[in-house]
């Protein structure tokens, strides 16, 4: 007799998603071409993401990657990419948590769990593995881009008490001459961590970390020196920094109900000056933060299994912020810095859920719950309903609809931001809100071959936008300094149709195809326009082969082409742009003008070497192997008087070697 475990990989763990949700298999996903060990790039290939090169921000069906959250171990943390939210708030260049610890995780693409609250287009939940409790394991990896360094093992064998930690090191040194002038002196480095302690009479215990430390900065240009560009004559210096620390408690009332509670700290900061040079050949200061996070969470989740057909999840989270905001700016080169926000204090934000599943008959299933928020700043309280049933047709067939509200908190610096006269500020602007609905099909073509279709519709309202204008916070990328009074009035909607076929790793071999139709568009006065994210369409073709080289070793190879649709964008104002030598944009009409498509091109290649207690991997991984120019940003140009449509292509390889013993 031979027992085979199914795993549905369509699926996450969480009980009470049946729809709008998969499940990440770190070790599967590690091999995609594109992935660079990064979790944030590995959910690109799925439908409906966009993907890019100079950043990792996770772009769900057409929506601001700030409207995304981040979970590890059940906890809601900062944004956890090395240079967050530098070039798009949301996103950075690579994930702080290795891949060395990263279980199998779960991604939700919309109408989340109940217990999912301050999140509007996703979520990513990760989990942590728990150390081997039996003998010692060391991974070091040596690459272009730095130093891996992970190890696992036993505290006590005898109650099954483990670790696991990974640190990462980073100078991109080796890499200099292919990285963009202002990353040079660019370098990083984070730390990872998960002690797990179980126990017969008090449950398991567990205590984990991360953190992560960047810098990156330029120096400007003599204004005697050939400048092309005003960022040229940027001198800069950033320091960020993130961090989390928690302890988790799982303890078994008995066979069916468990409570799970959480106690975390997180924070993060930024610290960064910008001078520029001006016509006397002077620094002059033009923009400073100076930003600190503290955030402490409470929370405990009851898990009860009712009955057979009966499961339910309830519980709170309490979240208490601890926050110090200095925003200064320039109005002109060379004048005093004018003062957008400088605030110290707390708020609170506190959500009560619960969710139920039930299993009607063998085909039929329903989940349904609510989410409670109450956010202190503003004194908002906001009911989100969520309602999801799943039905099989067949063994082959499975049907999904999904309905719920939800919301998110925007940037805590933007409720502090005071208007163009430096009176009032906006802590009275509601939070954004998306009712949000889904229908599905899965068809199981056989153990390894999967089809899914899906099409959804979001409505956001109560966003916030500048009156009399076309300024939309959806659009929002990475503008700090917006000196306005803010008016909760705003609309958007997304709508679309993903299409995935998958082929999960069987004989070596693995691919996925997913294609992606959709419309991102936001109203201000009364107008439908195109948003920034109105990319229209993305293509991924995901192709995978791993060999079996004698009793030990294996060689992979996988390759990933990616479509994106242009990116809208707005017409220039050649006129006003001459005259002030800076580029001006035509905002009265929207993102009238759009790009032309991109096409990216990645590869990896693997291969392992098994000795007795000995691995031995050498890889080569190369994002944007085809040197596609992805557009940066519209600059005049000083030299020829006209602006610049600014693109320059990034290829970064990573060429590495990891023994493991």
């Amino acid at each position: 007799v031979t027992i085979k475990p199914h795993i549905d990989k369509s699926r996450s763990s969480n009980t009470m998603a049946l729809v709008g949700s998969r499940r990440l298999n770190v070790q599967e996903a590690s091999m995609y071409a594109g992935a660079f060990d990064d979790p944030a790039r590995q959910v690109t290939a799925f439908a409906g993401i966009q993907s890019g090169v100079r950043n990792n921000a996770i772009i769900v069906r057409g929506q601001s990657p700030k409207y995304f959250a981040w979970y590890v171990e059940g906890v809601e943390i900062p944004n956890p990419n090395h240079f967050a939210n530098l070039s798009t708030f949301g996103g950075g260049g690579l994930t702080a948590l290795s891949h060395h610890l990263i279980a199998d995780s779960d991604f939700y693409n919309g109408t989340m769990p109940a217990e999912y609250g301050n999140a509007i287009s996703g979520v990513f939940d990760m989990k942590m593995r728990r150390g081997n409790n039996k003998s010692t394991n060391r991974n070091f990896q040596l690459g272009l881009i730095g130093t891996d360094v992970a190890m696992e093992g036993p505290l006590s064998k005898k109650s099954g008490a483990s670790y696991l930690f990974n640190y990462r090191l980073s100078t991109l040194t080796m890499m200099q001459s292919l990285l963009p002038e202002e990353a040079k002196g660019t370098h990083y480095q984070d730390l990872s961590f998960k002690l797990n302690f179980p126990s017969v009479k008090n449950g398991v215990f567990s205590i984990w970390g991360i953190g992560l430390y960047d810098h990156s900065g330029q120096n400007a240009k003599s204004i005697h020196e050939t400048v092309e560009y005003n960022s040229d004559l940027e001198d800069q210096d950033v320091d960020q920094y993130m961090g989390a620390i928690g302890i988790n408690h799982t303890y078994f009332l008995n066979e069916n109900n468990s409570i799970h509670s959480n106690v975390a700290l997180t924070s993060s900061g930024l610290d960064a000056l910008t001078r520029i040079r001006t016509e006397e050949d002077e620094l002059s200061d033009d923009e400073q933060f100076d930003i600190t996070y503290y955030d402490l969470f409470i929370q405990s989740q009851l898990k009860s299994q009712i009955s057979a057909r009966h499961h339910n999840s309830s519980g709170f989270k309490y979240r208490k912020f601890f926050y110090s905001l200095d925003l200064e700016y320039a109005r002109e080169v060379g004048s005093n810095l004018y003062t957008l926000s400088d605030e110290q204090g707390s708020s609170d934000l506190i959500q009560a859920y619960t969710s139920s599943v039930i299993r009607i008959n063998p085909r039929l299933s329903i989940s349904g719950g609510f989410n409670l928020t109450h956010f202190t700043l503003n004194d908002e309280t906001i009911l989100e309903p969520r309602l999801s049933l799943q039905y099989h047709m067949s063994d082959k067939v499975r049907l999904g609809l999904g309905i719920g509200r939800h919301s998110r908190l925007e940037p805590l610096n933007y409720f502090f931001a005071r208007d163009q006269f430096g009176d009032s500020s906006n802590t009275d602007m509601s939070l954004p809100k998306s009712d949000q609905f889904q229908i599905g099909m899965d068809y199981f073509i056989s153990d390894h071959w999967h089809l899914k279709l899906e099409t959804y519709y979001h409505r956001l309202k109560d966003v916030a936008i500048i009156p009399d204008s076309n300024f939309s916070f959806i659009n929002l990328e990475n503008d700090w300094f917006i000196n306005h009074q803010f008016v909760s009035s705003g609309k958007g909607r997304n709508y679309g149709v993903d299409v995935t076929l998958e082929r999960y790793l069987r004989n070596g071999v693995f691919g996925l195809l997913s294609t992606s139709y959709y419309r991102s568009e936001f109203q201000n006065n009364d107008e439908w326009f195109n948003s920034i994210y109105d990319n229209r369409f993305t293509m991924n073709l995901l192709l995978g082969k791993e060999w079996q080289i004698g009793d030990n070793n294996s060689f992979s190879f996988s390759t990933r082409f990616s479509y994106i649709g242009g990116r809208p964008h707005y017409l220039i104002d050649e006129l006003l742009s001459s005259s002030t030598f800076s580029a001006q944009l035509i905002t009265e009409n929207g993102y009238t003008e759009r790009f032309p498509g991109a096409f990216l091109t990645h590869f990896s290649i693997n291969y392992i070497i098994n000795k007795n207690n000995l691995t031995h991997t050498l890889s080569l991984k190369v994002l944007n192997a085809t040197a596609y120019e992805e557009f940066e940003a519209f600059k005049y140009n000083r030299l020829t008087g006209q602006v610049d449509d600014f693109r320059e292509a990034i290829v970064l390889p990573n060429l590495s070697y990891k023994v493991s013993f």
